[in-house]
C-alpha cells in the first residue's frame, strides 16, 4: 500500500471504537508479483525498454554469487528474508487477514490495486533518496 493510504488507515485504525490490539496492514487489492514486475521493469528500462525479467531461483543465485559482504551487496541485508518468506509472500501463498483492518478503516476498505502511477511515484522516490545518500 501506498506510504499515505497506510497512514490513514493507520489513524483510523488507531481511532475505532472496536480499536484492537492487532491489525494487518496489507493491500487488501490483490495483484500479482508478476503484473507488479513487469510495471517495474517498464518503468526502470525507460526508454530502452523493459528490463528483462529472470526465474527467482537464478535471480538468487546471481544474488548470492555477488558475495556475502552487504556493503557491496546490498540484498545480503535481507538474505533470510528473501530466501525463507518472499517467494511466498509474492506466489499469493501467505495473504495476511485484513478483515478486522477494513471493518475499522474507511481506507482499507476503499484501497485499490497499485498502478503505474503508483510505481512511478514510488521509484522515483527511491531515486531521490539515493541521490540524495551519494551527495
Amino acid at each position: 500500500m501506498p506510504v499515505d493510504r497506510s497512514a490513514d488507515a493507520l489513524l483510523e485504525m488507531l481511532f475505532s471504537k472496536r480499536f484492537r490490539l492487532v491489525y494487518h496492514m496489507e493491500n487488501p487489492s490483490r495483484q500479482t508479483w508478476s503484473g507488479m514486475l513487469a510495471i517495474v521493469a517498464r518503468i526502470l528500462g525507460g526508454d530502452a525498454g523493459p528490463l528483462p525479467s529472470l526465474p527467482y531461483n537464478e535471480w538468487m543465485d546471481r544474488v548470492r554469487g555477488a558475495g556475502d559482504d552487504p556493503e557491496t551487496n546490498v540484498a545480503m541485508k535481507i538474505k533470510d528474508f528473501l530466501e525463507h518468506e518472499f517467494e511466498a509472500m509474492t506466489t499469493g501463498e501467505m495473504i495476511l487477514g485484513t478483515c478486522a483492518a477494513k471493518e475499522d478503516s474507511w481506507t482499507m476498505t476503499m484501497s485499490t490495486a497499485l498502478d503505474s502511477r503508483h510505481m512511478e511515484e514510488y521509484i522515483a522516490s527511491v531515486r531521490q533518496c539515493l541521490e540524495h545518500r551519494s551527495v
